[in-house]
């Protein structure tokens, strides 16, 4: 049987760099760079049969509207994964961007962030 598995934690979701807890602004049709950064814990090592194995970190990318370069993207060797996304041209709205983080193992953590177009 495999060792306990723990939830990994989302540490950073950034756009375009940034990140904050009320609405980012960004003007539409704008392509904004999404960044997830797990915590260090996150990626636990394991072993099946004796074999050293380590957690995949899998995202899937929500969005209300728009489009994502990657509605799923893995992490790299520190757990870290980029996609974009293209935010709609057609005036103001409100939007909501969510991330899913799942380990491989069952755990599972997620972020979210309100985006204003202007």
């Amino acid at each position: 049987s495999l060792p306990r598995n723990a939830n990994p934690r989302i540490d950073a979701l950034l756009l375009d760099g940034t990140a904050t807890e009320g609405p980012l602004a960004f003007e539409g049709g704008h392509d904004a760079e999404l960044l997830v950064v797990p915590s260090e814990e996150s990626i636990q090592e394991y072993e099946v049969n004796g074999d050293a194995q380590s957690e995949d970190m899998r995202y899937t990318w929500l969005i209300t509207r728009g489009s994502v370069g990657d509605a799923v993207s893995w992490g790299d060797s520190g757990g870290v994964s980029s996609t974009s996304w293209h935010l709609p041209r057609d005036g103001a709205a409100q939007l909501m961007l969510w991330v899913v983080l799942r380990d491989g193992r069952g755990g599972t953590a997620w972020a979210a962030q309100p985006v204003e177009i202007e």
